[in-house]
């Protein structure tokens, strides 16, 4: 509940210049359910050695093309990314301890694709647009991953989310 309220709530309200899906609760159970997945809320950093670094475990090339080419193609993404970091030019590794510039970069990610953002509550879909979105068709998670994370570790905790 406090990383809803206190991090991503307010990462996805600092989008509040552009559509207001970007601060819907879909997509604040989008952020939600990566983070379960990725980290399962407690990794810092990626297990096994990998660059991947915070509770959304994005890695370093991931993030300097959020920061250095998309963040800069609309206004307002350019203002939440400043807003939301501590250094002006923020690092990959501010990742592992600015949690609200994580969520809001992990937000990005997603806002990158062409992929239509899913309906509230439509875990399903959330969990096919982490695998393909956020965790690539390479990548070694697979969507029933997802939706047992959020089983376990979202859905349990009862949070009220936004009805944008």
């Amino acid at each position: 509940r406090q990383l809803l309220e206190y991090v991503v709530r307010p990462a996805l309200s600092e989008l509040n210049d552009g559509p207001s899906y970007l601060a819907s609760g879909a997509a604040e159970q989008l952020v939600m359910g990566t983070a379960a997945q990725e980290s399962k809320l407690r990794w810092i950093r990626q297990v096994g050695g990998g660059p991947a670094v915070g509770l959304w475990q994005m890695e370093p090339v991931t993030f300097y093309d959020i920061r250095d080419r998309f963040a800069k193609t609309q206004p307002y993404i350019w203002n939440a990314f400043g807003a939301s970091s501590i250094d002006l030019r923020p690092e990959a590794l501010e990742l592992a301890y600015n949690w609200k510039l994580a969520a809001l970069c992990c937000r990005i990610k997603y806002l990158m694709s062409s992929m239509r953002l899913p309906a509230l509550n439509d875990i399903a879909g959330m969990a096919h647009m982490w695998k393909v979105v956020y965790n690539t068709p390479l990548g070694a998670g697979k969507e029933d991953d997802f939706i047992q994370s959020w089983e376990t570790i979202i859905a349990p905790a009862n949070l009220k989310w936004r009805r944008v």
